[in-house]
């Protein structure tokens, strides 16, 4: 059989300042906390997790159809799972508590452009994120997005992005 009992308190929030037209700045923050406990055939697994991640960004509108963003970031994660077996028989070697703490600082700026009657949007951005245990990691990226009618758009993307595994959460069913 299969139990699973999840407790998931959320709270978020987003909050703009406009100084005018063209300077604007905007706080969005979120935060949760999971605590699971469940069964899955033989496999014990419960876990805690608090997450928190906060986003100041400024925006300035520099001419008519250009736009600079840019910000920092900050997300913490505190995961403790533990994985226990009730019938060892088939001898997996997992079972055990992983305990894993992430705090990420980061910096991005973002550039956006129209040209041609606004049918044609450059998005170029950058950012940079310090991991406490990975190190620096600078990962850029770009899209262009053509409007050939109302109804069809060719996109194209270009650029790297990163993120950490959380191996048993994400793969419950193993």
């Amino acid at each position: 059989g299969q139990t699973v009992n999840s407790n998931q308190p959320e709270v978020w929030t987003k909050t703009a300042y406009l100084f005018n037209d063209n300077h604007k700045i905007y706080l969005f923050a979120s935060s949760f906390y999971q605590d699971q406990k469940s069964f899955f055939g033989t496999v014990k697994y419960n876990a805690q997790q608090t997450n928190f991640y906060g986003n100041l960004r400024y925006e300035l509108v520099y001419s008519e159809k250009h736009s600079l963003k840019t910000g920092i970031s900050y997300r913490y994660l505190n995961l403790n799972e533990d994985i226990a077996f009730t019938y060892t028989i088939l001898q997996r070697t997992y079972a055990g508590n992983y305990k894993r703490i992430e705090n990420i600082p980061g910096l991005f700026a973002e550039n956006s452009m129209s040209f041609f009657n606004d049918k044609l949007t450059w998005i170029a951005g950058i950012r940079g994120d310090q991991h406490n245990q990975f190190g620096f990691t600078v990962t850029p990226r770009t899209l262009l997005k053509y409007d050939v009618t109302p109804k069809t758009v060719f996109r194209a993307s270009v650029g790297t992005g990163w993120r950490t595994v959380n191996l048993f959460s994400e793969n419950i069913g193993l």
